[in-house]
């Protein structure tokens, strides 16, 4: 076990204490224009300036916040455990462009999953499981968005997935089932889908409608069940490097938050419709 660990995950919990994640999202909840939210989230440092140069200001802001606290968390470590490092030498392919996503995502998945030797046995199990989870699910999502919205072939849709998968930890070449259900599966008949690995994150059958899948409602709820399973992780191993790498994916989930509240807000939306759009719920 490193042996500042005790000292990063108080650290990160008083952070999580006084993020707007858990409890404090309700807070969120009724805002109505950009200057209220940026008097929320920075009461000692808001700022006077109109609406579009406010937005790209407040983004900066929150991003730098987020950056600043989880290397606060990192740099507590003595030496600080590679897993948590690479989170920040490369930006995680959930947070970027579509145009970078195949060489990013192998980039940075295959780097955290190198650096799993370096842990416990039960803490890199837990790591190990959740970034396994997050790969599939991560590819399942882009499977449905090339499928459904752009038409994709098979074989077009696999230029952009991550050719590899974690079983028991280990690095090992391939694409998961459920990842290749996803791609042969109809759009269109939801009783095909039933017993699929990630069939709870589908689109719903309405009866007065024809059903087809909807990526958006689906990388939405895959969203909500990671943030949700960071919670859960972050108390289950206290001061475990699995712990800090769930603080730090609560973190990017948070300031992904906040600017998407942010954008909404300048496009004339309040906070329980931006919520709504991309179904959180507290």
């Amino acid at each position: 076990m490193w042996r500042s660990s005790p000292y990063a995950y108080a650290k990160a919990s008083w952070i999580i204490g006084k993020s707007f994640l858990g409890k404090r999202m309700a807070s969120l909840y009724g805002i109505h224009t950009l200057d209220e939210l940026d008097k929320l989230l920075f009461p000692d440092n808001y700022r006077e300036l109109p609406g579009r140069e406010l937005l790209r200001d407040l983004e900066k802001r929150v991003a730098y916040k987020s950056e600043r606290q989880i290397l606060s968390v990192i740099n507590s470590f003595a030496e600080p455990p590679r897993l948590l490092t690479r989170m920040k030498a490369v930006e995680s392919p959930a947070r970027s462009n579509e145009e970078t996503i195949p060489a990013n995502s192998i980039e940075y998945y295959k780097g955290l999953i190198d650096c799993l030797w370096q842990l416990d046995s039960e803490d890199r199990e837990l790591a190990a499981k959740f970034i396994s989870d997050e790969i599939s699910l991560l590819n399942s999502s882009w499977v449905l968005r090339l499928r459904g919205f752009y038409q994709k072939s098979e074989t077009e849709i696999s230029k952009y997935l991550m050719d590899s998968r974690l079983l028991g930890g280990v690095y090992q070449k391939g694409i998961a089932a459920e990842v290749k259900m996803a791609m042969d599966l109809p759009l269109d008949v939801r009783q095909e889908w039933k017993g699929w690995r990630w069939e709870r994150f589908l689109n719903h059958e309405e009866s007065a409608a024809h059903w087809t899948v909807d990526p958006r409602h689906f990388q939405n709820s895959a969203s909500q069940y990671l943030y949700h399973r960071g919670f859960h992780n972050f108390h289950s191993l206290p001061m475990s490097v699995s712990a800090i790498y769930c603080f730090i994916k609560l973190k990017h989930y948070e300031e992904d938050l906040l600017i998407s509240l942010a954008e909404g807000l300048s496009l004339g939306m309040d906070s329980s419709s931006v919520f709504k759009l991309l179904e959180v719920s507290i």
